[in-house]
């Protein structure tokens, strides 16, 4: 059976390049699928647990950092070996293991989950925005760099498309991967006291882990917002003609267009989307 990371879920928009990736690109994608992996817990329990053995001294920060820099290569050696002695092993869970190859390829845009994702920089000198993208999902965080127990709960994490690429394992197995810059949870987000979401895009950032799955992205626009100066309201998509604004309200997409601020603007270009539903759970940032 295939993993769930393979399934590969929704299509590209427009053309495709070819691009040889730099092995630090290579190293964070490879990594945030091994931990978005559900096929695989168990080897991460496995690692972890190991780390935590063999280093009784170590904060939990440390130990967490050890375990998230080295897993990859230890999952590789370990399926490997696995499939020496003659233990039966997959060849999805052997491809995984093996990384990516370093020749992978790069859209411009991308339909998944019911949305249209544009990259940031085909929105120069459009009046359309299709690059906001939001995730949820279980993470461990620490609260300062001080800090040295993690937290564990539902965070939700707004940012850009900055880039698609899409991944190639052994066998012709693909997973494309969203690159984006994120906004800081503690520093740029906040709700107002009518209780919507605002995010200060001029302190995204780009982060060390800064991919997630494209399959793992739901779609959200920046509205400025006239009363906090440099602040964007959040406003979520529901479905492709209809925007929901937290906590409670619904617009169509001719509200929109029709408002004096047109970063909200739907690309009304002619497309038949795919509806598919998200399936994959797991850490980002």
């Amino acid at each position: 059976m295939e993993f769930s990371v393979f399934s590969n879920p929704g299509r590209r928009i427009g053309r495709e390049d070819s691009i040889v990736l730099e092995k630090e690109t290579i190293a964070k994608a490879h990594q945030y699928v091994l931990f978005n992996c559900n096929s695989i817990e168990s080897y991460i329990e496995e690692h972890k647990a190991k780390v935590d053995y063999e280093n009784p001294r170590l904060s939990r920060k440390n130990i967490e950092q050890i375990h998230s820099n080295t897993f990859a290569n230890w999952f590789y050696k370990h399926v490997e070996n696995l499939h020496l002695v003659g233990n039966q092993v997959s060849e999805e869970l052997r491809a995984l293991a093996r990384g990516p190859n370093p020749v992978g390829k790069r859209y411009r845009g991308f339909i998944v989950n019911g949305f249209r994702f544009h990259v940031k920089s085909c929105e120069i000198r459009k009046k359309t925005q299709n690059s906001g993208l939001v995730v949820t999902a279980q993470t461990s965080s620490f609260a300062s760099r001080n800090d040295n127990n993690p937290i564990i709960g539902d965070f939700t994490y707004y940012g850009i498309l900055k880039d698609i690429i899409e991944l190639e394992y052994f066998g012709g197995r693909k997973i494309v991967m969203f690159d984006c810059d994120w906004v800081s949870v503690r520093s740029a987000q906040k709700r107002d006291e009518y209780g919507f979401t605002l995010v200060n895009l001029s302190r995204l950032r780009q982060h060390s882990e800064p991919f997630i799955l494209a399959s793992q992205a739901q779609q959200v626009f920046y509205v400025e917002d006239h009363v906090e100066k440099g602040w964007n309201v959040v406003v979520k998509t529901k479905a492709r003609d209809t925007f929901d604004m937290d906590p409670v309200l619904s617009l169509d997409a001719d509200a929109i267009q029709q408002n004096d601020t047109n970063d909200a603007q739907f690309d009304d270009e002619d497309e038949q989307l795919n509806l598919v539903r998200e399936d994959v759970e797991g850490t980002v940032v």
